[in-house]
């Protein structure tokens, strides 16, 4: 699907407009769906088998609306008896939940220190811990504002005391372990939150990440700007990602603010098959993505020896539609937050200028309806040249949405694809066919 019509199903879905959605399970990645009740028909795909655990997950997750609904409701159809139903979904549930409490388990240890420490939230099965401590800060948040102190253990001990994990660790381990570690955890989280600065949890918050992660990443992107200025850099703006990126194209010192960014525990940029892509192949990958060169043309830039054409095209693809698409954009508007780089319209835009691959906020917009990438520069030219008065703009899209319908097939010039095919693309892609 378009963004366009992804991000008007979630619009209309908020609204309450939409009660009831039918769909596959590709329509749950990356949705946001404020919902209720997750209804499963079947729990397998064909000619795949039954989904993973983690694929089962990313849809029943969304089961509960936070801060509306007290529980969110997951159900499943019985597959061939209710003990084979009730057996695969007992599956389901302990082995997410094992490797959460597991996780958590080295916050919730009873010993007399725990740390809240970046190098253990930074290995990859600690990830439970990371969305813990996220809810916990958010909750705080909109709830009491961070006016907590060393007093005021009541507050973090009722949130966890409803939580399933909670429930879950008591059935496990037993009310008085379960109390023990529970009070062990909030005791010394309370002490953590009272002596951090309350501006850094807010915008750890508004940042979707954890206060550590925060104070880490704000720490590295001031010793990165310290050495630039050292080197005499700073004056030209290169700790700036949107200049480097949108100006400079200086591919080595965006490898330096890619491996910032990859350092971010909740970012999963890291570099894929077997290090094939390290940080100076994924700033050329973003470079040439964000400048509109064809995807092969990039592949032949990072092609390392012995290294197949189509080899290096798959990975870049799989790159793209992965890691660039889901991480990148939020990982780089971190780093722009926390080094100020926002103060331009150019700068505001970088995060949907590398989500669709473009470098302009007219062709955000056209991507935005559905033109696909290759094709923008040809759509731009024929609307500025046809209809010179209309802005491409967000309150015209309507309008553009007709005047894009209207174009003649005589009319795309486009290389390797005949003007019927790409009319039929477009219309397809916006919808009107």
């Amino acid at each position: 699907m378009s963004s366009l019509v992804k991000e008007t199903i979630e619009e209309l879905v908020r609204k309450n407009k939409i009660k009831i959605i039918f769909a596959t399970t590709t329509l749950a990645q990356g949705m946001n769906f404020p919902i209720n009740t997750v209804v499963f028909d079947t729990v397998k795909i064909r000619n795949k088998g039954e989904l993973s655990n983690a694929e089962f997950w990313n849809i029943a997750g969304r089961a509960g609306r936070a801060y509306k609904d007290k529980e969110g409701y997951i159900i499943l159809s019985y597959a061939n008896s209710q003990k084979e139903t009730k057996e695969r979904v007992k599956r389901y549930i302990q082995s997410d939940l094992e490797n959460v409490i597991s996780s958590l388990n080295l916050f919730f240890s009873g010993n007399n220190t725990i740390s809240f420490d970046y190098n253990m939230l930074k290995e990859p099965e600690n990830a439970p811990i990371l969305n813990f401590l996220q809810y916990i800060n958010h909750i705080l948040k909109i709830s009491y504002n961070y006016n907590i102190s060393p007093n005021d253990i009541a507050k973090i001990r009722g949130i966890l005391t409803d939580s399933y994990l909670y429930h879950s660790l008591s059935k496990q381990e037993g009310f008085i372990n379960a109390q023990t570690k529970l009070n062990t955890f909030v005791t010394q989280y309370v002490r953590h939150v009272s002596e951090g600065k309350k501006e850094d949890m807010v915008k750890a918050d508004d940042l979707g990440i954890s206060d550590i992660s925060y104070t880490k990443v704000k720490s590295m992107i001031s010793a990165f700007i310290h050495k630039l200025k050292e080197y005499g850099d700073y004056e030209y703006y290169e700790y700036k990602v949107s200049e480097v990126i949108l100006r400079s194209q200086n591919v080595e010192r965006l490898a330096e603010i890619i491996d910032i960014v990859a350092r971010i525990p909740e970012i999963n940029i890291e570099m894929i098959g077997n290090g094939l892509l390290d940080t100076e192949s994924i700033a050329k990958l973003l470079l040439g993505w964000v400048n509109r060169d064809k995807v092969k043309d990039i592949a032949g830039k990072i092609r390392r020896q012995g290294q197949s054409e189509q080899e290096i095209i798959s990975l870049c693809h799989r790159y793209l539609n992965s890691q660039m698409k889901s991480y990148m954009p939020w990982g780089i508007n971190i780093y722009q937050t926390i080094s100020y780089d926002l103060q331009t319209e150019n700068a505001q835009m970088l995060p949907s200028y590398i989500y669709y691959g473009v470098s302009t906020k007219e062709a955000v917009i056209l991507s935005k309806l559905g033109v696909p990438r290759f094709a923008i520069d040809n759509v731009e030219k024929i609307l500025r040249y046809k209809y010179p008065n209309i802005e491409i703009s967000i309150k015209n899209m309507d309008k553009l949405k007709e005047l894009i319908s209207e174009i003649q097939p005589n009319e795309y010039k486009i290389q390797g694809t005949s003007g019927g095919v790409m009319k039929e693309i477009i219309n397809k892609r916006l919808g009107l066919e």
